[in-house]
């Protein structure tokens, strides 16, 4: 795959965290490079998110990806259909090279993804909005928050082992 200019630092960063969990790649392919760089590292099942142009406009970017993280993971123990954090390798939040990484399993798109229909969305909001406001993940979130804050804080050593 062609690297851009504005890629390759951001690639090579996610490829590296990647690789020190035993995550081979031999043909990432760019699936968004937006405010992120969202990377498909196949053959793995995994997808990386670099925070690019986000972390410019929120200075706090780690705690974005540790509460993105933390609020999926909590969905998908509850059994929302939701594209999950990695399982193959800790998702992060990663610091390397000055760029922000997290992990997802990638999930391959089908033609069915397109053909959801109004009824069966409107099924999904409702037990969406039931998990989040009936159940009130708040607690288990801040929790996985602050766990991913005392990694943030270790000394360089002692992260992304």
């Amino acid at each position: 795959m062609p690297e851009t200019a504005r890629d390759a630092t951001p690639l090579r960063a996610a490829i590296a965290v990647a690789e020190r969990f035993g995550v081979r790649t031999t043909d990432p392919a760019v699936l968004s490079d937006g405010a992120n760089l969202v990377v498909h590292l196949a053959p793995a099942p995994i997808v990386a998110r670099v925070a690019t142009l986000t972390a410019a406009v929120r200075p706090r970017i780690w705690q974005s990806f540790a509460r993105e993280i933390a609020l999926t993971s909590y969905l998908r123990d509850e059994g929302v259909p939701v594209v999950g954090p990695a399982s193959d390798l800790p998702p992060g939040p990663h610091s390397e090279g000055g760029w922000t990484i997290s992990f997802w399993d990638h999930v391959p798109a089908s033609a069915d993804d397109a053909a959801i229909d109004v009824a069966s969305f409107g099924t999904m909001l409702r037990e969406l909005h039931e998990v989040l406001w009936v159940r009130r993940p708040g607690r288990a979130v801040r929790h996985q928050c602050a766990a991913a804050r005392r990694h943030r804080d270790l000394p360089a050593a002692g992260r992304d082992r």
